[in-house]
């Protein structure tokens, strides 16, 4: 599923980065794309995200994630234009998400939460199921 995305591409490690801690963290995809770069602990693995209504929470998060934040942010991502304030960029160092078109991005983790709900045997709205059952997921991997 998060091989919907080639992450040997600048574009491609940019989504695959964004799939994978969207899916690991259970994240919505304007939590990610609103990730500050202050509110992100690679080391931790854990980051301070602000959802629906402006509640802030803390949210854990996988090796794999750290994997592929760590590539992204080291290998692939664009030098900000003007201050470093959050995480994902466009190609050309600004804001991801503040285009208000609807990104490639956005569309690629619809689906690939749709696969995994599928997969799982999760019915109704996948993506706020996927979500709610994140918690039990991870305490799960995290062994």
């Amino acid at each position: 599923m998060v091989t919907a995305s080639d992450p040997r591409t600048d574009r491609g490690d940019r989504a695959h980065a964004i799939l994978t801690l969207m899916l690991d963290a259970g994240l919505r995809i304007s939590e990610v794309t609103g990730l500050r770069t202050v509110d992100l602990d690679l080391q931790a693995g854990r980051l301070k995200v602000l959802g629906k209504g402006g509640k802030e929470r803390i949210v854990p998060f996988g090796a794999a994630a750290q994997r592929s934040l760590w590539r992204y942010q080291n290998h692939y991502r664009a030098a900000p234009v003007g201050p470093d304030v959050y995480f994902f960029l466009t190609l050309d160092g600004r804001p991801l998400g503040k285009s208000g078109r609807p990104s490639t991005v956005k569309r690629i983790a619809k689906r690939a939460v749709r696969v995994v709900c599928r997969d799982e045997g999760i019915e109704g709205g996948p993506v706020a199921a996927w979500r709610c059952g994140q918690p039990i997921r991870f305490a799960r991997w995290a062994g």
